[in-house]
């Protein structure tokens, strides 16, 4: 039979500090079990760390389960327990499940997928993404910044200001030197990310622009707006090249495929449209969602399509058929972002409202892989690191931040199993 230590044993030490405050600040469920969660923690002790039994009981004192079973503390835990990310909220960077077997038996299972928490942004967080080496994290906000942040440590490295509006797109360059950003007032700005400098303002948009693509090569970006466009502009000289019309509402976000031959926008018409980069020639309508279409991502291998709609789906298309292939329903609202891991072989998508998760999908079968839990309110945007190994979800509203990801299927172990005192 498998011991505690044994267990232990088997976690790998990088996640041992997050067990330790998952014990810490989790083993409360009912007053009955108060006693044996004290006696775990003593057991623990031996296995984490020699202050963990006096650090334990004052977070069991405090922690108390709500009527649905999730624990939340009524006021801020001892200093230097960060567990808890904020006062009323469930318990983070980690989360778990405490399952009362019965008055003398406890079981905990932990998840290990939350890595880190950024905040720093005073308003909603619309758009997030990664460097080309995966070091820096951009985020734009509504708070009129584009931040950022060390993907490794999460601290802020700088803030990107110049803006009179909300920033609602941001997209790095293929070399990873420079910064472009979709705002409200109308314009798209680029800025040196190495220092934060702007560097030059395109203007054209007669409406807010809501997204911006880099091309492959690096030499065009694309910017989708509300005034039922997209543009593209030489990102040397910020010289407006062409203008692509066919949607006729809101364009909310756009894409250049790998080969950067093509374009795809999604609008609030609820279609997706192909565009050839060369001519600005349409090349087809994917048709099919029944609601706005927020977010659009072209697989690595350039043959799919993903979109993510209002009408709480994401659906996945043949790029070069537009025919579609599958839909992907587990979403309970609308869904804001989809992005393809480097490999192509997951997809992430974000939602909103009471919804509130980012769901990993399987790109070949369309199965729900798993749902990252963690946002206190939706998520408009979600980004792979290039290795894959890491995913970034942007919240808004009261949230407003950016949170980090192990994309990894989350290891789930027992602590403590069947303990009896």
């Amino acid at each position: 039979m498998e011991t505690e230590q044994d267990t232990f044993n088997a976690i790998p030490d990088r996640y041992s500090q997050k067990l330790k405050k998952c014990i810490t600040n989790c083993l409360s469920f009912n007053p009955e079990t108060r006693p044996n969660a004290i006696a775990l923690v003593q057991r623990a002790k031996t296995y984490i760390s020699s202050d963990l039994y006096n650090v334990g009981s004052v977070a069991i004192a405090k922690a108390k389960p709500d009527q649905s079973g999730n624990i939340k503390v009524e006021k801020e835990p001892p200093r230097g327990i960060d567990a808890v990310s904020e006062v009323g909220e469930k318990l983070a960077p980690i989360s778990s499940e405490i399952t009362p077997l019965s008055t003398s038996q406890l079981t905990i299972r932990v998840h290990w997928n939350l890595l880190r928490t950024l905040k720093g942004h005073l308003k909603s967080v619309s758009s997030v993404a990664f460097s080309p080496d995966g070091r820096q994290i951009a985020s734009a906000s509504g708070d009129y910044t584009v931040r950022l942040w060390d993907s490794a440590t999460g601290a802020e490295l700088r803030t990107l200001k110049g803006y009179s509006n909300s920033v609602f797109g941001v997209a790095f360059s293929p070399d990873g030197r420079q910064i472009a950003s979709a705002s409200g007032d109308c314009t798209v700005m680029l800025w040196d990310s190495a220092t934060g400098a702007e560097l030059r303002t395109l203007k054209g948009h007669l409406c807010s622009v809501f997204g911006v693509a880099f091309s492959p090569d690096g030499r065009q970006i694309a910017s989708a707006s509300g005034d039922c466009t997209v543009r593209l502009w030489d990102s040397a000289t910020g010289a407006e090249l062409r203008t692509l019309k066919g949607h006729s509402s809101w364009v909310f976000g756009v894409a250049f495929s790998p080969d950067g031959r093509q374009i795809a926008s999604a609008s609030s018409d609820y279609t997706v449209r192909l565009w050839d980069s060369a001519t600005g020639a349409e090349l087809r309508t994917l048709k099919g969602h029944l609601s706005s279409v927020f977010g659009v991502a072209f697989s690595p291998d350039g043959r799919q399509i993903a979109s993510a709609s209002g009408d709480c789906t994401v659906m996945l298309w043949d790029s070069a058929t537009g025919a579609e292939l599958r839909t992907l329903k587990g979403h309970s609202n609308w869904v804001s972002s989809v992005a393809f891991s480097p490999d192509g072989r997951q997809i992430a998508s974000a939602s909103a409202s009471s919804d509130c998760t980012v769901i990993l999908w399987d790109s070949a079968t369309g199965a729900e892989l798993r749902t990252l839990k963690g946002h206190s309110n939706w998520v408009s945007s979600v980004a792979f690191s290039p290795d894959g190994r890491q995913i970034a979800s942007a919240s808004a509203s009261s949230d407003c931040t950016v949170r980090l990801w192990d994309s990894a299927t989350p290891t789930r172990r027992n602590a403590f199993t069947k303990y009896r005192t």
